[in-house]
């Protein structure tokens, strides 16, 4: 069963009610210049995946980057759906890279204690 999927910008209360309620952090990320990509299947609101610039003031340097040029992947706030999360990723970084042509990399770090691999 194929359901339509549907990204696009959301609201802070969008993204603040799903990391609440679906993230095991309960929180959003504490940051400046957080772009909130809001995940719909069925016109029903799913999630959220969160970029951001992270607190981490030296993320790009160990790559000769300057802060416009790298950002962080800080949430994947979903509850139940069934398009896979790399499919749903892949999507947020096409609608964040054409916000953002200057962007190099983004870094995304595993939390082991949550069984995140981060391969």
């Amino acid at each position: 069963m194929t359901c339509e999927l549907k990204l696009g910008w959301a609201t802070h209360a969008a993204a603040s009610r799903a990391c609440r309620d679906w993230h095991y952090s309960h929180a959003l990320p504490v940051s400046a210049g957080i772009h909130r990509i809001g995940v719909w299947e069925d016109d029903s609101f799913r999630g959220v995946v969160l970029f951001c610039h992270g607190n981490n003031n030296h993320i790009g340097s160990p790559y000769g980057l300057g802060s416009g040029e790298v950002c962080e992947l800080s949430r994947v706030a979903l509850r139940e759906h069934q398009t896979p999360v790399s499919r749903i990723v892949a999507i947020a970084i096409r609608l964040l890279r054409k916000r953002c042509p200057g962007l190099r990399v983004i870094v995304s770090y595993a939390s082991l204690d949550q069984g995140h691999v981060g391969g």
